[in-house]
């Protein structure tokens, strides 16, 4: 299975952007809270929220690593919500998300893995499920 290994760039920005993640280069994984303060909808609203997750460098399918949401976050809020976790793109045996489907990939990270990309595409991601959560529509 194809693994991606992070520069000392990817190392840096990920020190200034989410301070709350962590690069462990032994494991190759990037985990801890990612926090954002994003506005995407066209009434305005902006969404503050956090997630703690786990990014596997190990595990790549067309330089997309694997994300999982390790919180129960999302989990919980589709149970309370009586939904279930899929409608809320989180595979629920695993904890992944679904952050794309498998065509799209290409078209997103023309290049291969970016990290910048990547994190900006959870948080991107994350709002939405955020958004969700909290008015009950996308």
């Amino acid at each position: 299975m194809p693994q991606v290994i992070l520069t000392n760039a990817d190392i840096e920005y990920l020190n200034q952007k989410q301070p709350d993640l962590s690069y462990n280069q032994g494991m190759n994984t990037i985990s801890g809270v990612l926090s954002f303060d994003l506005q995407f909808t066209n009434d305005g609203i902006n969404i503050v929220d956090n997630y703690q997750i786990e990014i596997d460098l190990n595990n790549v399918y067309e330089g997309l690593p694997k994300v999982r949401e390790t919180g129960n976050k999302i989990q919980d809020a589709a149970r309370e919500m009586g939904i279930a976790p899929i409608d809320l793109h989180i595979n629920s045996l695993n904890d992944e998300l679904c952050l794309i489907i498998p065509p799209k990939i290409k078209e997103k990270y023309p290049t291969g893995f970016n990290l910048i990309k990547l994190i900006e595409h959870i948080e991107e991601h994350l709002y939405w499920v955020s958004y969700y959560i909290k008015y009950g529509k996308a």
